[in-house]
């Protein structure tokens, strides 16, 4: 079960201190002593005039099995009204798990959903759903391609609009998808603004040109930033050559290539993907996460990796590349270093040889995370300076009388530029000309006045442990001032992504300062 799908409690019938293991469940209770000895006579009336009607019979309270021999006068223990001995009889049978998140995930995880009647009926589903559907989650079924192919017709019709506008996260993993169901799978990524995830492992995916163009050509027009096709066996290395090189999306964050019997041939094409550029000086793989585990890349194809992020890629912060040793010792040549050590045992070299080879990759993955901060802080920082001295108002200024003073404004343009670099000399030229060009546009300054209506669009939540006025549960209304209740709102350290996070990750994004892109020499 997915660790973020919060669940509502059983009710249990269990008893509290004080109450005995009745097997009616309902009326036994043992002597304790903050209870008052009450005459049945007396209170049993009043009692049962208070008690679920299943717990009366003809008016009159049921006698627990342990006092069936007491005389109908006799004095028996019953806890005050406010004693803590509570009795839970709420209900009989205990209530089902209800899922917090079922308004808007449809969670169909192993199901039995077969073909085009599985998708028939996923389809009603759909339907049925009142609120937006975010999250769809149907792995482990047999939907074939003929079932893709229905639900994808589906959702890309007017009749699926809603849904395709909602849907962010997809998970179509062991649903025996071939070539055909991936080519539906590209046509709904082409037509989808929302979608954002894409988990297709373990389906049966092969290395078909067509296909592979298909599906990169759609994923370049998305807005996808994860997409899985772990444990696509058929694969291997021609998928690498054909896919690999198409992909050139801006979005795509996270990528995972794990057991696809990828061998150390596909390493010069990794290292070339990862460092090359389009044409217009732009990278070619913007990735932050790519995973690589349970393939034959050996030691040299893992190197091969690890020496071209060190000498041309500053965006990768976390690579996996695990369980990725050839069946048998591999063979190093003199162009491999390894350590010179005592140890005569070839395996014994080569596994010192892996360790600094891991050392290395930790070493440059912490390099990019360094630069990556800078980054962004150098970004947000030439940003508020540029938007002061760059933003000229359309209200004409008066003619100062006597000598005309020199101001920053005065200066050319050049040169003023030259000197707002000076905040940020971590960016490229690239990077501050479009931090300029943002700063400098009057459409993209906020609205002067917030929403006057609550519950509109996205807002922070109050940090319960603020006392700065702002209620716990109310919502703290962002507006176009980005405040967030003084700074004190539930952020990213308390699991919940603060607004203004949110807007800055998506600013760093538009401005491409999410990266540290060195000035590159022709």
């Amino acid at each position: 079960m997915d660790s973020s799908e919060a669940l509502v409690p059983e009710s249990s019938c269990s008893t509290g201190t004080g109450l005995s293991s009745d097997p009616a469940g309902l009326h036994s209770f043992t002597p304790s002593s903050s209870a008052q000895p009450v005459s049945t006579s007396l209170d049993s009336k009043s009692y049962a005039e208070t008690s679920p009607s299943f717990l009366v019979q003809n008016g009159q309270l049921p006698v627990s099995p342990l006092h069936q021999d007491t005389p109908v006068n006799a004095t028996i223990p019953i806890p005050p009204p406010n004693s803590a001995q509570t009795l839970n009889m709420t209900s009989l049978s205990p209530a089902k798990h209800v899922l917090l998140s079922s308004r808007s995930h449809i969670d169909r995880f192993d199901v039995g959903l077969i073909g085009v009647q599985g998708a028939q009926d996923l389809v009603l589903d759909l339907n049925a759903h009142r609120s937006a559907v975010t999250k769809l989650n149907l792995s482990h079924n047999c939907l074939g391609d003929a079932g893709i192919a229905h639900l994808f017709v589906f959702l890309s019709s007017p009749d699926g609009l809603r849904h395709r506008r909602s849907i962010s996260e997809l998970s179509l993993n062991s649903n025996s998808i071939g070539n055909e169901g991936f080519r539906y799978l590209a046509e709904y990524i082409r037509s989808s603004d929302a979608l954002r995830t894409i988990w297709a492992q373990n389906n049966e995916l092969t290395s078909d040109t067509e296909t592979l163009t298909i599906l990169a050509n759609a994923l370049n027009n998305s807005r996808v930033n994860l997409f899985s096709l772990t444990g696509n066996k058929d694969l291997g290395d021609m998928f690498i050559e054909q896919f690999l090189p198409l992909l050139h999306t801006p979005y795509l964050k996270e990528l995972h290539l794990n057991t696809l019997r990828i061998t150390q041939d596909s390493a010069p094409v990794i290292a070339e993907w990862i460092t090359s550029r389009k044409a217009g000086g732009d990278r070619r793989c913007m990735l932050e996460t790519f995973k690589c585990n349970g393939n034959s890349l050996g030691l040299k194809g893992v190197r091969q990796i690890v020496q071209a992020i060190e000498k041309g890629n500053w965006g990768l912060t976390k690579v996996e590349m695990y369980a990725n040793q050839l069946g048998e010792l591999e063979e190093t040549d003199e162009n491999d270093i390894v350590p010179e050590t005592p140890m005569s045992n070839r395996s014994a070299r080569i596994d010192a040889a892996w360790k600094e080879t891991e050392v290395a990759l930790r070493r440059v993955l912490l390099r990019n995370t360094h630069w990556k901060r800078q980054t962004e802080k150098e970004a947000l920082s030439l940003l508020r300076y540029s938007r002061a001295l760059l933003l000229r108002t359309k209200t004409p200024q008066p003619t100062p009388r006597g000598p005309t003073p020199v101001s920053f404004q005065t200066l050319p343009m050049e040169l003023q530029l030259h000197i707002i670099a000076l905040f940020a000399p971590t960016l490229s030229a690239a990077q501050r000309s479009r931090v300029y060009n943002y700063a400098a546009d009057v459409s993209t300054l906020p609205p002067l006045l917030p929403s006057l209506r609550r519950g509109t669009g996205k807002s922070c939540l109050a940090d319960p442990t603020s006392f700065l006025g702002v209620d716990v549960g109310f919502e703290v209304l962002g507006g176009g001032s980005g405040r967030c209740a003084e700074g004190k709102c539930m952020g990213v350290g308390n699991s919940l992504l603060c607004r203004r996070e949110e807007e800055r990750v998506k600013w760093l994004e538009v401005v491409g300062c999410s990266t540290y892109d060195p000035d590159t020499e022709e």
